[in-house]
């Protein structure tokens, strides 16, 4: 179980004739369409998401699952980021997940335990759908059923590559390569010369994804800052975009 359920969760309605806490809210058609999971299902299957899902939106910081938790949902991003990291020895940082992504979607469908805890980096819309009704779906559905195909076989690519970030390279070029994908994914032109990395990561957080000394890290990236080649915010990041689009 998810800790927000734990917590009275946001997420479902225990009783139907219950009133959604604050903070809830029904999920319309037209949101469900312009997510991409979403976006191919025939009228009748988004209809089935729409009555059994639930949106809500939570805070940064907020912790979404927790690893060895159970899996009981679909949960995807509507809005804002996500963190996903794993604690071993000491904390990893496995991914950071954006608006369409679904989190832990490969737990769903093995053994129901989520390998890693999903933190909120940003305020953000989270639309859940109960584990019965993603099943039936995924029986039902052709459609939806290849969309749970692709998600967690994209995943597992995923995780191939982060693990060349966790290993390859000297410090330098594993914190450079991070950066980059982050940016490639996320990033948005704030003008020809400009790209903004919507979320903030510290520098410990940065260094659990590579693999490397937090004060390695901060040296590094006090050296971009020095050249204005990527220099924090208190709401992400500011990139030169030709020192990281054309190298």
């Amino acid at each position: 179980m998810t800790l927000l359920l734990e917590k009275e969760s946001l997420f479902w309605v225990k009783n139907k004739h219950e009133e959604p806490p604050v903070g809830q809210q029904p999920v319309d058609l037209e949101t469900l369409r312009r997510l991409k999971r979403f976006s191919q299902l025939k009228n009748g299957d988004l209809e089935v998401v729409s009555r059994a899902s639930k949106i809500v939106d939570v805070e940064k910081g907020s912790v979404l699952f927790l690893e060895g938790s159970g899996a009981d949902g679909l949960m995807v991003v509507v809005r804002g980021y996500v963190k996903i990291s794993k604690n071993l020895d000491s904390p990893r940082g496995l991914r950071v997940f954006g608006p369409g992504h679904s989190l832990g979607e490969p737990a769903l469908v093995s053994n129901r335990i989520y390998p890693g805890s999903a933190v909120a980096l940003t305020s953000s819309t989270i639309l859940s759908l109960p584990l019965s009704v993603y099943e039936q779906l995924s029986l039902a559905s052709p459609v939806f059923a290849e969309n749970v195909t692709q998600a967690v076989a994209a995943g597992s690519r995923f995780m191939a590559d982060a693990m060349v970030n966790f290993v390859e390279g000297d410090a330098e070029e594993r914190v450079v390569r991070f950066i980059k994908s982050l940016l490639l994914e996320f990033g948005i032109c704030e003008d020809q010369q400009t790209l903004k990395l919507p979320f903030y990561l510290s520098r410990q957080e940065v260094a659990s994804f590579v693999n490397l000394r937090t004060e390695t890290v901060s040296r590094i990236m006090s050296r971009w800052e020095a050249d204005e080649k990527l220099v924090s915010t208190s709401s992400g990041f500011v990139a030169k975009a030709n020192d990281w689009l054309q190298s």
